[in-house]
């Protein structure tokens, strides 16, 4: 969540500085992003539904890594505005694609890992989306004065350690092994009980 935040929440500033955007072509940026990412959350859950959500999450970490590495190149690179604009495009729309597969594939992973208590885990998971997104808003106003050389090259960082943090959660599990905690979520009316 770090990295993905801590670029878009300045993504008009980092289009204005590497692209020379301004005004309607910054909401045409935002618009391609927005678009891609209901198309990402739709094809993150088609594809959790025939593999594994942890390969899914694997991948848009992967992909956002390379994504950020892709930003960082681009953001040192001095381009035509009209080529600099396509190219941003471009990455905005991959960034889009690869960063929204990532939520539905975590929750569907976060559920099974969880079983019975399964929603109280989803609820502790959005509360840790709300407190990265804060802190990537604080990380990327902190970065501003180094450029958007720098404020990609975090970002990308902050997925490196995404995919560490996230290869420590998996290792020892098996796939599709039948758990305790691949049972069906139940209703939280038992803990009034």
């Amino acid at each position: 969540v770090m990295g993905v935040f801590s670029v878009y929440t300045y993504l008009a500033w980092f289009a204005s500085e590497t692209a020379h955007l301004e005004g309607v072509s910054i909401t045409v940026i935002y618009f391609v992003f927005g678009v891609c990412a209901v198309a990402s959350n739709l094809l993150s859950g088609w594809l959790i539904d025939r593999h594994p959500p942890r390969g899914v999450v694997a991948l848009s970490l992967t992909g956002m890594v390379i994504v950020f590495g892709a930003l960082w190149l681009f953001s040192r690179a001095t381009l035509p505005r009209p080529t600099a604009v396509v190219i941003l495009t471009v990455l905005v729309a991959c960034w889009a694609v690869v960063g929204w597969m990532f939520a539905p594939a975590q929750q569907k992973r976060l559920l099974q890992m969880a079983g019975p208590v399964g929603t109280i885990v989803l609820s502790l998971n959005s509360s840790a989306i709300y407190l990265g997104q804060a802190a990537a808003g604080i990380l990327g106003g902190a970065l501003l004065t180094r450029g958007p050389r720098t404020l990609t090259l975090v970002a990308a960082g902050c997925e490196v350690a995404a995919m560490v943090i996230f290869a420590i959660t998996i290792a020892g599990q098996q796939e599709g092994a039948p758990s305790a905690s691949a049972a069906p979520v139940e209703s939280a009316q038992h803990w009034s009980d």
